[in-house]
């Protein structure tokens, strides 16, 4: 039996970001939407928190060159 894990406020930040997005964002726009809400995130937490959510099967991430797409 599989269970679903729980993401945190700040992953869940980043759902919206691409939810809002159509459901697919480059980290760019992400970044982009993140310093334009006021947030500070260093480029480490987010690609952190990204990680997070790629290994809870939240997102998936596809390569576009040398860039990620979430």
């Amino acid at each position: 039996m599989s269970s679903i894990q729980s993401i945190s406020d700040s992953e869940l930040i980043l759902m919206r970001i691409i939810w809002e997005a159509g459901g697919t964002a480059l980290y760019a726009q992400i970044a982009d939407a993140l310093a334009a809400s006021g947030n500070a995130w260093k480029t480490n937490t987010t690609v952190t928190l990204l990680n997070r959510l790629v290994e809870k099967k939240y997102l998936k991430t596809s390569k576009i060159g040398r860039r990620n797409e979430y």
